[in-house]
């Protein structure tokens, strides 16, 4: 069976992550950030310890949740949670647009998806965009997963 890692930016709650695990979950793993960290891009944490613990989602389902950044969510899975690369990760769903250069140089859930292809794993990133975002924080919070099926189920299995 091939193994599946879900990676986001938007904490490990995020309704965008839950949508992509209800479609995959029974291939992979779950990491992400404990809360929001967009705009980190691919940054590594180098400053302290990166803690990793054991969670469950909203279903019950046993994830693991990290104070780092995407791009550390990757590196743990392969050194401390898989112990082995992924056959693929997807990064997402995003809660917004990554559709210039400058979403490509910050956003963590791309950081996430240049950090495993970088080390030779195909990878997968997965945005979703509302026609209008007023307020960030609360749009992005209302954003249920039934709203993301379709999205969801544009990724392969």
């Amino acid at each position: 069976m091939k193994t599946i890692l879900l990676i986001n930016d938007v904490g490990i709650q995020s309704s965008g992550l839950l949508a992509l695990k209800w479609k995959l979950s029974k291939f992979g793993k779950v990491i992400a950030p404990k809360e929001e960290i967009s705009g980190i891009g691919k940054a590594i944490t180098t400053s302290k310890h990166v803690r990793v613990e054991e969670t469950e989602l909203n279903d019950g389902f046993k994830a693991y949740a990290t104070d780092g950044t995407p791009a550390d969510a990757y590196l743990l899975a392969v050194n401390k949670i898989l112990k082995h690369k992924p056959d693929l990760l997807v990064a997402g769903i995003n809660l917004g647009p990554n559709l210039e250069i400058d979403d490509f140089l910050i956003s963590g859930t791309l950081g996430a998806a240049i950090e495993a292809a970088i080390h030779g794993v195909p990878a997968i990133s997965v945005s979703y965009c509302k026609q209008e975002i007023s307020d960030q924080k609360a749009d992005k919070a209302r954003i249920t997963t039934q709203e993301l099926e379709l999205t969801a189920s544009l990724i392969p299995r």
